[in-house]
């Protein structure tokens, strides 16, 4: 399938799928789909859920399956059975549900891609926060290349926007409990998942305001970088083999995660770069905090969330493999700018009549040419799909 084909496909219905969360809808005749007021039905859910599914469709229509390249032949070893020790235990039942239905690897793509664009369009639906705004911003983010391309991280991500979506709307001790077991469920599909615990426990720790909690975090962030700076990578080691007597595939991702620099310098490069958008959306936070802190509920969280990824991005010039951790935060960082957009006014430009925020042209450009330059490598120069 042309590249040119499945790029315009996916900006087409990335579109679409804004232009639908626009929309406000009532209870009128249509009572089975439309419960109540929502600003996005199950039913477009789904609907919105498959557009992305027919991408991946277009991903892979016309090619053999010796012609996947990349993470998905190695998946597709995996689903033959060939590299069982790579395997998650996440991933190996969500195998053992396809070959129920099909013996076609395939089938494991789309289904993943369905899933995990439904958690994400459910966590849009049932966050208290989530505008357009936020859902322009995570679809413009590679998030489509982790739903397609790396399945045991999609699960993972996916389920992660579920948990922090839940975990914001109130502070009890039911919610924190769904949370932990939804952060748990994540680990199962990968191990990188363990810093939605981390994540997780600071957000709902933050809201109590006490100071002692974020004297206790602050002495805790400075301890680990004391620690880091006088032992280096030897702490990495010791680290990793403490977890290795619970957990050999935890302390295996702890070595390629926090261990020596890996990946070439341009892919290190390029993996820093990516990281503009939210380094900007930081420093917006910092410098709208005083003002806007008292008109949004949870903004300290938003923010810290979106510092977190932002510092991914920026330890990857230490291990490329930091920012794996980036897109656990996508969509919680799009829901803060999106806030930010929505209760403040800023330097904007006038066009027909309509203000257009200069924050979010240069927010929305930057990752529009980082993901078109992505697909471009991928699809038009290559031809060779995912």
């Amino acid at each position: 399938m042309s590249g040119a084909i499945i790029i315009s496909s996916y900006f087409t219905f990335s579109l679409a799928a804004v232009l639908i969360s626009k929309r406000k809808y009532r209870l009128r005749d249509t009572k089975i789909l439309f419960s109540k007021r929502s600003k996005m039905p199950y039913f477009y859910v789904v609907f919105s859920s498959l557009m992305f599914t027919f991408v991946d469709f277009l991903c892979t229509y016309g090619k053999e399956i010796r012609d996947f390249g990349g993470d998905r032949k190695n998946y597709y070893s995996m689903f033959s059975g060939n590299l069982l020790g790579t395997q998650t235990y996440g991933l190996a039942r969500i195998f053992d549900f396809v070959k129920l239905y099909s013996d076609d690897i395939r089938s494991a793509f789309y289904l993943t891609s369905f899933l995990c664009f439904f958690i994400l369009f459910l966590s849009y639906r049932i966050s208290d926060d989530s505008t357009p705004s936020a859902l322009a911003f995570v679809l413009l983010t590679d998030v489509v290349f982790v739903f397609f391309v790396a399945l045991k991280q999609a699960y993972a991500v996916a389920l992660g926007y579920l948990m922090f979506s839940i975990a914001l709307k109130k502070n009890t001790v039911w919610n924190t409990v769904l949370c932990l077991l939804l952060s748990l469920l994540a680990c199962l599909f990968h191990p990188s998942a363990i810093i939605l615990v981390l994540s997780l426990l600071i957000i709902k720790l933050l809201p109590q305001g006490k100071q002692r909690i974020k004297r206790a975090f602050l002495i805790l962030l400075l301890a680990v970088l004391i620690v880091l700076f006088v032992f280096g990578d030897n702490a990495v080691i010791l680290l990793a083999n403490f977890v290795g007597r619970f957990s050999p595939k935890y302390s295996s991702t702890i070595i390629s995660y926090l261990g020596e620099q890996n990946g070439t310098n341009d892919s290190v490069s390029f993996a820093f770069i990516k990281g503009f958008p939210f380094y900007y959306l930081a420093l917006l936070g910092f410098i709208k905090r005083k003002y806007l802190k008292l008109k949004i509920k949870n903004y300290d969280a938003y923010w810290i969330l979106t510092i977190i990824c932002s510092l991914s991005y920026i330890t990857s010039l230490h291990s490329y493999w930091l920012a794996r951790l980036a897109p656990y935060f996508y969509f919680h960082s799009g829901i803060f700018f999106g806030l930010i957009l929505k209760n403040s006014t800023g330097w904007h430009f006038d066009i027909n009549n309509k203000k257009i925020s200069v924050n979010s042209l240069i927010v929305y450009s930057s990752e529009f040419v980082l993901l078109l330059r992505y697909f471009l490598l991928t699809f038009y120069i290559n031809y060779s799909g995912f």
